[in-house]
């Protein structure tokens, strides 16, 4: 059978999809007399195509990162020489012909157990101690990842990684062990998390205090959607008010609730109630296209959802800030206790979005904590007006990122500590910054999320 075109021919590299067993890869191969350093020892380079997560060009090199355990390579490999060009130009192919990057789908680790497809998921739980052969992580195994790296058991993780449900009862059962696996593409701390937002090396990063949750979703080639949400509950279950909305989120973007709704709705079982919530909204007809539009429709929506939850004795609700991203320009609606600030390259940060005015300071919270709790309902996603506190755009400059700034950190810290920790370019040290500006935080309930869109993206039209 003779080769298939070529997805990109160029003057140091060509790649082209190619079969490889059972599996489609992708081969790169040098041309006009180059030779690849980088990986040592490869000639010609092959990776699993459903596997690839992003593709980035780095001057005279390509990186990629994705699970690559079939081909025996780690999840992040540089691919060096290569003619800036071609890399460059490279990487827009791929990301055109794959929709890269991919952005992974946060969820619970309970959901893992429950029949995914073979999709990109981000989990977090505790390493467990365990035989080669049984489950080490959230029910299942963990499948390649660094060489160099082994897990602790106690160890609390964030892993992104491809779900197989494993043996499934066809054909001859393999030796060994049979069950779920999630093949790494990169292991995290508990709090701190990032993932490519496009082909240029936009990033967004995440540090999730507790109650906290990251929303990602890719909607067309040239709109992202990203979010920080920050869950509450009366009776502090925060983690479900969180994964509620992350959820709802999740389906209404689809078009579909995540799950089978339940047939006797309890505001108990909060994933449930979101996904009946979410049938009955898709009926009224297709999202928005437009950035402002969408992102209000999201905020309406998720009122009308969750709006029975928050009375007692649940007091479901959540705030935070949904943002939308196209090129450089970002789109942000903020609800509730969230604060946006505008980063210059130099570390000059400016207040650009403040939280909601109705909240009080810090001292009159410990005096009036259920009064605290009730405005913190009445400020959250579709707690208020859409035209009364509509998304805010902002066209950023190359090098210029948001960072959002939510929850305790915002009562606990005054506006100089929190603009000196922002202009940190890692979010690691932001959040060191913010524990350390004064009286510890008590608990974590509080996150930072910062948007940095690639240097080569344009707005779009």
């Amino acid at each position: 059978m003779p080769p298939r075109p070529p997805l990109f021919l160029g003057s140091s590299i060509v790649a082209r999809e190619t079969d490889w067993g059972h599996s489609i890869v992708l081969e790169i191969r040098p041309r006009g007399g180059n030779r690849f350093h980088s990986p040592h020892g490869t000639e010609t380079l092959y990776v699993p195509l459903s596997r690839v997560v992003s593709v980035t060009a780095k001057g005279a090199a390509v990186e990629l990162v994705g699970e690559f355990s079939m081909t025996n390579y780690e999840p992040r490999l540089r691919l060096a020489p290569v003619d800036p060009e071609d890399a460059r130009k490279l990487s827009v192919a791929l990301a055109r012909r794959l929709g890269l990057p991919r952005l992974p789908i946060d969820l619970p680790s309970l959901d893992l157990q429950r029949g995914l497809p073979e999709v990109l998921v981000c989990v977090t739980d505790e390493v467990h101690a365990s035989h080669p052969e049984m489950a080490n992580f959230a029910g299942l195994r963990l499948r390649g990842g660094h060489s160099r790296r082994r897990e602790t058991p106690g160890e609390r993780l964030r892993v992104t990684g491809f779900y197989d449900g494993g043996y499934r009862g066809e054909g001859v059962r393999p030796v060994g062990y049979t069950g779920s696996t999630l093949g790494v593409v990169s292991i995290e701390g508990a709090h701190l998390t990032s993932v490519a937002l496009d082909h240029a090396g936009g990033r967004v990063d995440a540090w999730l205090g507790e109650g906290h949750g990251r929303w990602l979703w890719r909607r067309s080639p040239t709109q992202r959607l990203a979010g920080l949400v920050h869950g509450h509950s009366a009776q502090k279950a925060y983690p479900w008010a969180t994964d509620g909305h992350v959820r709802a989120l999740r389906g209404l973007l689809a078009g579909a609730p995540v799950g089978r709704a339940p047939e006797s709705p309890s505001p108990y079982n909060v994933s449930g109630w979101a996904d009946l919530g979410v049938g009955a909204r898709v009926r009224h007809g297709p999202l928005p296209e437009a950035a402002e539009a969408l992102l209000s429709a999201l905020d309406g929506d998720l009122g009308a959802i969750f709006a029975p939850l928050r009375v007692e004795p649940l007091g479901v609700a959540a705030d935070g800030v949904l943002a939308c991203v196209e090129g450089r320009r970002v789109t942000a609606l903020r609800r509730g206790v969230a604060r946006i600030y505008r980063v210059r390259p130099d570390g000059a940060a400016e207040l650009v979005v403040p939280e909601a005015s109705r909240l009080r300071a810090a001292a009159d919270i410990e005096r009036d904590r259920a009064g605290w709790e009730q405005r913190i309902a009445a400020a959250c996603f579709g707690g208020a007006p859409a035209a009364a506190d509509p998304p805010s755009t902002f066209d950023l400059a190359s090098g210029e990122r948001l960072v959002i700034v939510t929850g305790d950190a915002l009562l606990e810290r005054d506006d100089a500590a929190l603009r000196a920790a922002v202009a940190e370019p890692k979010l690691a040290g932001a959040a060191a910054q913010i524990e350390g500006a004064g009286a510890p935080i008590e608990g974590t309930r509080w996150g930072l999320m910062a948007i940095a869109p690639g240097v080569e993206a344009a707005r779009p039209g």
